[in-house]
Formats: structure tokens, C-alpha cells, sequence
């Protein structure tokens, strides 16, 4: 499988030329989540699925990927052989849908009730997984205006309102609370790269000017809060959560509906 191995790296590649827009996008995600359990299904999808099920199939693995490191990793731990298994049937012709693979893994997978309360609590250390999380809510509410961000990633940052090392504008919070809220999935939001180094540890009052810039109104809509505190944080990864819930579904026909609207 060396071939797919290499293909998995890079979602121009020609391998996935044929699949449209929403495999490459799942590529893309897999790189961005950076996770290995679920390798030896992957490889036994590409192997054996036709092409209209490898369509549905890798959109669908992400959606799962992402459900089980918001809900604990080790989440991710117990489903290594469950994976190995569905690879092995699937390597031997036992099951060769995407809708079969669902309903076999249903039974592990995280309820949508189970991801959204997670998700509304959530603290997310990889800057890589944060930005993909909230880049996908993004363009899930405007499509049009926010595609570059799949298409374009190098031209979007990850910028925390409230700083790791907050200053002198941020007396509101206390230490401990930085500490704790700064990587909370309701603090940072996605920023245009030329204006991410201008934000900085500004204060939240400066911060807004450089926000109201921004090309995206997932990011613009900051700008028009009075201030920046706990309950906001909250609020906000609350309305994520409920967001996450159809940016990545379970199965294979809520990933074609989503789709088609």
C-alpha cells in the first residue's frame, strides 16, 4: 500500500483526482488531525471499496476520527482493534459499503448528545486540530465565502483571543484562569495570516480593531462583542458544539444530505 501511504500525504495528489472535492477535503483532514489508528482501514477502504463508496467512506472516518479525540483518547486507543478487524473484513470482501461499515462500528461510536457535551467543554492543545475544528465550523456557515480556507490553509492562523501570557488588558482574568480558559475550543478563532502577528497579546479592545478586518466573518462577528470574558468564552463553544454535531456526522447518508444542501 506504499502508493496510498504516499497519497494520504497530500490530498493534490493524482490518486484523488476522480473522487471530488469532499475525499480531498477528508485527506486534508486526516493529515490536519494527525492520527494513526485508523491507518489499516483506510488502506483497506482505498483497496477494496469502489470509488462511490470511498466517497462516502473517508468523509465519514474523519467525522469519527474527530468525535473520538474530542470525547477522550482513550477513545482512540480501544477502537485500534476494531479497526484492524473492519480492515480485515473488509480486505476479505465481508463488507463492502460504507453503510455496512457504519452499522457494524455504530455501537462504539459517540452519540451526537455524547459529542455535543464534550465538545462544549473541551480543551484542545494542538494547534493544528484546533484550527481544523473551528476552519470546518467556519465554512459549514458560509461555504461560498469561506472556502479557502479548506483550499488555502497556509493563508489562515490559529489566533487565541485570550493570551497564553496574558498582559496588563486582560486584569479581568486571574493566572490560573488564563491557564484554563486559553485553550478552551470557545477562546481562539482563525485569522488571516497578515493579520495574526498584529493581534499579539494585545487587549481584547485592540484586538477587535484587527478582528473587524478579517476576510471571514466567522472572525469579524468578534469584533462586535463589548468584551471578552468567561461566560463569552462559554457561550461560544456552546454554539460550537451544537454546530460540531453536523459538521461531522456519523454515517454516510447524513454526510450525503449535508452535501447536498
Amino acid at each position: 500500500m506504499a502508493d496510498e501511504h504516499v497519497a494520504l500525504r497530500n490530498p493534490d495528489h493524482p490518486r484523488w483526482r476522480n473522487l471530488g472535492p469532499e475525499t480531498r477535503e477528508a485527506v486534508r483532514a486526516l493529515g490536519e488531525i494527525g492520527i494513526m489508528q485508523n491507518r489499516p482501514l483506510i488502506y483497506a477502504v482505498l483497496d477494496r471499496f469502489p470509488d462511490k463508496e470511498i466517497r462516502l467512506t473517508l468523509p465519514m472516518l474523519v467525522a469519527w476520527s474527530v468525535r473520538f479525540l474530542i470525547c477522550g483518547s482513550s477513545g482512540m486507543k480501544l477502537l485500534e482493534h476494531p479497526y484492524s478487524s473492519m480492515a480485515e473484513e473488509i480486505s476479505l470482501h465481508e463488507m463492502e459499503t460504507a453503510e455496512k461499515l457504519y452499522l457494524h462500528a455504530l455501537e462504539r461510536l459517540p452519540d451526537d448528545r455524547t459529542f455535543q457535551d464534550h465538545f462544549s467543554k473541551a480543551i484542545v492543545i494542538r494547534n493544528s486540530q484546533a484550527r481544523y475544528y473551528l476552519g470546518t465550523i467556519a465554512m459549514m456557515e458560509e461555504k461560498a465565502r469561506e472556502h479557502r480556507i479548506g483550499h488555502y490553509p497556509e493563508e489562515v492562523n490559529l489566533e487565541h483571543v485570550l493570551p497564553r501570557s496574558p498582559g496588563s488588558g486582560w486584569n479581568r482574568f486571574s493566572p490560573e484562569e488564563a491557564a484554563h480558559w486559553h485553550n478552551r475550543m470557545g477562546n481562539p478563532t482563525i485569522l488571516d495570516r497578515q493579520l495574526n502577528t498584529e493581534a499579539k497579546n494585545d487587549s481584547f479592545d485592540r484586538k477587535k480593531v484587527v478582528y473587524a478586518r478579517s476576510g471571514m466573518e466567522f472572525t469579524r462577528s468578534l469584533s462586535r462583542l463589548d468584551e471578552w470574558t468567561t461566560e463569552q468564552i462559554a457561550d461560544r463553544q456552546m454554539d460550537l458544539a451544537i454546530k460540531a454535531v453536523d459538521a461531522w456526522p456519523l454515517d454516510p447518508a447524513g454526510r450525503q444530505a449535508m452535501n447536498k444542501d
